[in-house]
């Protein structure tokens, strides 16, 4: 099925011919998978005004391919919005400046306001967020509809007020958050802001984020939109048919396209040792009962490892001890040389880099071959750090 994880064996030929660029490590991105989900979602939710994420993928060549796919970009800072290049632009950072309002404006960006503080600096079509406080999902810190969240404002008689005050303000606009949310809670929301918008004769436009759940393990593979889809399609039909209901999917597209792909330094007992840690597996390091990776062991040849799997733990190499990518997996055998291949980092992994320790992100690579960012080098820590 196209949106759940790629088997290791559709991976393996890919790998075998970027090694070459795998010392001591490699994030590798299959572009074309990328293109085919944003395909796929256009006939999925036809009607549907999708926009990627930026922040999942903030790679310039493939947003391009991204947009030429038919896709807006959804932007959360003036940098995002520069990464945007001249897409058509979804503006929803949770905390503007006047000057990221000015830029948005000038881009033709529907801007989402997350407060009505926002609306005031707001002066062309704009979208408010609101908060439909459906409660957390599994991974309670990634929730953004939880009564104490930080986005958006409350489902109130204040939201029909502002829609009677500001002539521009066109729809609404809310998230419930990414990972962990599941297609209950989804739905759920959906429904309120159904509500919500039935209620105000003024909402033309309906933006239903993004958060669509993504399976990591291979062993629970199941595809969310199959649940999610046909409700939207029932709840938002009139939005749909009319070309005005947004989507913000990052994750789902683009999680399932990258590897990373790193060569065994050293190994003291059941530890093994690569150049890639906590830099950049922030959240997996940091909270590994919420986020899991499939990892495999390759040989220096580039076969897939089949021994008898041993407890083993993968370490980066960070100078803090939580710096583990997994801790007592069960893996084939771990060798100098080998290369530990992590499943599924094809989101959120660049853009959550961490500085720590000044360690140079590796080189991300395309399965075509393409650069798709450069080796980081010294100079390029030095620059940034100046």
């Amino acid at each position: 099925m196209l949106f759940s994880p790629p088997s290791i064996d559709s991976w393996l030929p890919k790998i075998r011919e970027a090694l070459n660029n795998a010392a001591p490590a490699m994030f590798l991105i299959d572009q074309d998978l990328i293109v085919k989900r944003c395909k796929a979602l256009k006939e999925l939710l036809p009607g549907a005004r999708h926009s990627f994420a930026i922040k999942a993928l903030p790679l310039p060549k493939i947003l391009e391919q991204i947009v030429n796919s038919g896709f807006l970009l959804e932007a959360a800072s003036s940098g995002e919005i520069a990464l945007a290049g001249e897409a058509d632009i979804l503006f929803d950072a949770p905390v503007k400046t006047r000057d990221d309002i000015e830029l948005a404006l000038k881009k033709n960006a529907i801007i989402s306001a997350d407060s009505y503080s926002e609306l005031e600096m707001i002066s062309s079509k704009a979208l408010l967020r609101v908060n439909p406080n459906v409660g957390s999902g599994a991974i309670a810190y990634t929730s953004t509809a939880t009564v104490d969240s930080k986005f958006g404002v409350p489902i109130d008689d204040s939201v029909a007020k502002a829609f009677k005050k500001y002539s521009f303000l066109k729809g609404l606009h809310y998230h419930v958050g990414s990972q962990g949310i599941g297609v209950p809670l989804l739905i759920e929301a959906a429904k309120k802001v159904s509500e919500l918008a039935k209620s105000i004769i003024e909402v033309r436009y309906i933006n239903i984020g993004g958060g669509l759940p993504v399976s990591y393990k291979r062993s629970e593979s199941k595809e969310a939109h199959l649940e999610y889809f046909p409700v939207i399609k029932n709840i938002f039909g009139k939005y749909l048919d009319s070309g005005n209901l947004f989507t913000e999917l990052g994750r789902y597209i683009a999680a399932h396209a990258g590897v990373l792909v790193a060569r065994v330094i050293k190994v003291k007992g059941s530890i093994a040792y690569i150049t890639v840690g906590a830099d950049g597996f922030v959240r997996e390091a940091y909270r590994p009962s919420d986020w899991y990776h499939d990892i495999f062991i390759l040989s220096p040849d580039g076969s897939l490892k089949n021994s008898t799997p041993t407890p083993q733990t993968i370490a980066g190499p960070l100078c803090f001890s939580g710096d583990l990518l997994c801790t007592n997996r069960e893996l084939p055998k771990i060798e100098v040389g080998d290369f530990v291949v992590v499943a599924d980092v094809g989101a959120y992994t660049f853009s959550m880099w961490s500085r720590y320790n000044s360690r140079p992100m590796p080189g991300i690579y395309g399965v075509d071959g393409a650069l798709l960012k450069k080796p980081e080098t010294s100079e390029d820590i030095l620059r940034f750090w100046s």
